[in-house]
């Protein structure tokens, strides 16, 4: 959000539990935040359902958000709409079925439906538990003409999870998105856990992590080699 030259239009493509639109509702900039889940029942279990509505503050319910019930990719095919942010929520891609939603005609689409100066982010699986997964979204990233900020943290419970942050190569380098991802603060903001220092503690990796990037392939719909990548994964350890 911090880094998004337009933070007022959001799109989520999954986040049908609203958590996501929790957080996002926090930033006084947002004007509207479409929301596009596959899943109806999802998405009334967002709104309706007495344990999620208090994880997530009943942020579905605000009057901010559209809900769409669509394939996401199916959405940027058929919408022209632009936005300032785009945040992708979507299941792991642990089925050929998903193949499409991280594949590189899916984040071209995605950069098409950005603003300039706009950012997109995606959970990218685990460095640690999967880490030709992980190396693969950001390689397909980066094909789609994407500047990369790749980051990682620790989720209590899912254990060491990536993240890709992209601004379009022509609004700025990955060097200068990388510098400006360490220069953020969060005084203003109700976080539990992130700060400036957080911050710069999940943007570096250890030692050799991201080495192995030139050793893989992207995905795309005709080589989905990104679901044989997550199921060679170290999952017996997770």
């Amino acid at each position: 959000m911090r880094l998004s030259a337009y933070p007022r239009e959001i799109l989520i493509l999954g986040g049908g539990d609203g958590v996501a639109v929790r957080e996002i509702l926090k930033y006084k900039s947002v004007k509207q935040i479409t929301l596009v889940d596959l899943d109806p029942v999802m998405t009334h279990l967002g709104k309706t359902h007495p344990v999620l509505t208090q994880i997530n503050q009943k942020s579905l319910q605000s009057q901010k958000i559209k809900i769409i019930h669509q394939d996401a990719m199916t959405f940027l095919e058929k919408n022209d709409k632009q936005f300032g942010v785009i945040i992708i929520d979507l299941p792991d891609p642990d089925t050929i079925d998903l193949m499409h939603v991280y594949s590189l005609d899916f984040y071209q689409l995605i950069a098409h439906h950005l603003m300039r100066g706009g950012v997109m982010i995606t959970q990218a699986t685990s460095p640690y538990f999967s880490k030709k997964a992980f190396l693969c979204i950001l390689k397909t990233i980066q094909a789609a003409d994407f500047s990369t900020l790749p980051f990682h943290n620790h989720v209590p419970t899912m254990g060491e999870w990536g993240f890709v942050l992209g601004m379009r190569q022509g609004d700025i380098s990955a060097d200068h998105l990388k510098k400006r991802g360490l220069q953020l603060t969060f005084k203003d903001i109700d976080c539990r856990f992130i700060d400036s220092n957080a911050m710069k503690s999940m943007i570096y990796f250890g030692k050799g992590v991201l080495n192995h990037l030139p050793n893989v392939q992207i995905n795309t719909h005709l080589r989905p080699v990104l679901h044989q990548y997550y199921l060679s994964g170290n999952w017996g350890v997770y």
